[in-house]
């Protein structure tokens, strides 16, 4: 008998998303019927199979059924625009996609374009010559049933400075099975002992499936019997609904979340119930003061955690409800089996407590390296096993963990990673764009913000709202520039080098005075 058996009679559901819900039977019968499609559409042992949808049960279906056959899942985006997709699918080499998106036939001739020879739909929507995810599961099966838990190693895609997108190998089947146990156990225990029967809990994911967050959430929940709500997409209002008629008791979010749904429910007043909430955890950007404050006031003093980790090193560091309230800017303490070090620029110098320098950390969850990239170079993973987060900061003398910034160019909106160059990349594929730069400016709602500046070439004429919808067919909303600004010429040093050193100020007088 499994833990998830043993806590919760096997008819119940364990995996809800709106009106549906299965029970870990019901999911590990579909993803045997789907397992067994799969390899007879020639998806073998290693192959490559995109999934993108929002969040529901049928990625979980998928996921186990890639387990179960010992294929690679690579996650993408369902917000993802048709060439984002296919840039995804040539990257990934993939042959098989599994997709429930916006304009599916324009997504599903894409992926045939990019070299994708069996697309699978999964929305009611059924087109001509594609097949249906609900054809997946009439499919006929020998595989035998198994309670136990089986996942599909996920690659997430994830971009560095140059804005090229990487797939993050993510599997652990390289660690210590006990070890990495104690490790996930530490994750959970955190922020101190719970009172409430495990019996009585209940997850609620919101955090999108294609980010490494989400699927953790998710899989470690249903290993313990605890059942999940899946939000297919945030909504402050359902969120709240969600809450009252589940009784959700843990619940992750990004800042931009969190501020959302307490805004909704001041406005509102006692219309839902929220005192089910036990574990409110935050991640994914700086927690605002005034946020901790607000949940503090809101749901009590006791709620609320935070942490810090990433696609390529998994979770380093939490802070207890407590610890938060006497260490408001501190992202806590390492789990167990984690190392943090802070390092001279380079990392060729351990720094003492309370020096800034650069963070790396050492965890069960380092990846192994990035899809066909071979391994990571001693610049990234040094031969002790510290991996190289691009971010700045300190621990202090009793180990807690500041981060101050980040080395690497990029900006971090709604709890999102969003690269400048990719965006830069987009905006000088328009003929009148001699050169762009994108820098962040700080917001209220999102934490920041992609401002773009932009020099066209001589003798060419564009309208700035001209080239924000040009980013509209290039990019996922969430990486558009949200203001952009044309420049007789962008600022350069001697070399003729771009630098954005005083842009971010500009950005944030114009910001001012467009409120």
């Amino acid at each position: 008998m499994t833990n998830a058996q043993a806590i919760r009679p096997p008819h119940r559901p364990l995996l809800i998303e709106g009106d549906r819900g299965v029970t870990l039977e019901e999911l590990d019968a579909s993803a045997r019927a789907v397992a067994s499609a799969l390899s007879d559409l020639g998806v073998p042992a290693g192959g490559r199979v995109i999934v993108a949808t929002p969040n529901r049960i049928e990625w979980f279906v998928v996921n186990r059924a890639l387990g179960l056959i010992g294929a690679l899942q690579i996650s993408m985006n369902a917000r993802f625009t048709v060439g984002e997709v296919a840039a995804t699918a040539q990257r990934s080499r993939a042959a098989t996609a599994i997709i429930d998106m916006p304009h599916a036939a324009d997504v599903v001739e894409a992926l045939r374009s990019a070299g994708v020879a069996t697309p699978i739909t999964v929305d009611d929507e059924r087109l001509p010559g594609v097949l249906h995810l609900g054809e997946l599961l009439a499919h006929p099966t020998a595989l035998e049933p198994t309670a136990e838990p089986v996942e599909g190693e996920l690659v997430v895609y994830t971009s560095g400075t140059s804005g090229r997108p990487k797939g993050a190998l993510r599997g652990t089947a390289h660690v210590p099975a006990d070890l990495f146990a104690e490790y996930v156990r530490s994750t959970q225990e955190y922020a101190g002992p719970r009172t409430d029967p495990v019996a009585e809990r209940c997850v609620m994911v919101s955090m999108p499936l294609s980010h490494a967050s989400g699927p953790k959430q998710v899989l470690e929940a249903l290993a313990a019997g605890i059942p999940v709500v899946l939000q297919r997409r945030f909504d402050a209002r359902q969120a709240l609904e969600l809450i009252d008629r589940h009784r959700v008791t843990d619940w992750h979010v990004v800042p931009v979340m969190l501020h959302r749904m307490l805004r909704l429910a001041d406005e509102l007043g006692p219309v839902y119930d929220l005192s089910s909430i036990r574990r409110l955890t935050v991640g994914g950007a700086p927690v605002p003061a005034r946020l901790v404050a607000e949940v503090a006031e809101y749901l009590g003093p006791d709620v609320l955690t935070s942490g810090y980790g990433s696609t390529e090193t998994g979770m380093v560091t939490g802070i207890s409800p407590q610890e938060l309230r006497e260490r408001p800017t501190s992202c806590g303490r390492p789990f167990a089996h984690v190392a943090v070090e802070i390092r001279s620029d380079g990392g060729r110098q351990p720094l003492p407590a309370g020096t800034e320098g650069e963070i790396w950390v050492k965890t069960p969850r380092i990846i192994r390296g990035y899809l066909d990239e071979g391994p990571l170079g001693p610049e990234v993973l040094d031969a002790r096993g510290f991996f190289r987060t691009g971010d700045l900061g300190s621990v202090d003398a009793e180990g807690y963990l500041y981060i101050t910034g980040r080395r690497v160019d990029m900006i971090i909106s709604g709890g999102v990673n969003v690269y400048p160059a990719e965006i830069e990349a987009c905006l000088r594929q328009h003929p009148a764009v001699g050169d762009a730069v994108v820098v962040g400016v700080p917001d209220e709602e999102m934490g920041e913000v992609p401002v773009a500046f932009v020099e066209l070439n001589p003798g060419a004429s564009a309208g700035e709202d001209e080239l924000l919808d040009f980013c509209r067919s290039g990019l996922a909303r969430f990486k558009r520039p949200r203001r952009l600004t044309i420049l007789d010429e962008l600022p350069r040093n001697a070399v003729g080098k771009v630098t954005k050193a005083g842009l971010p100020a500009i950005a944030r007088t114009t910001n001012e005075a467009a409120r």
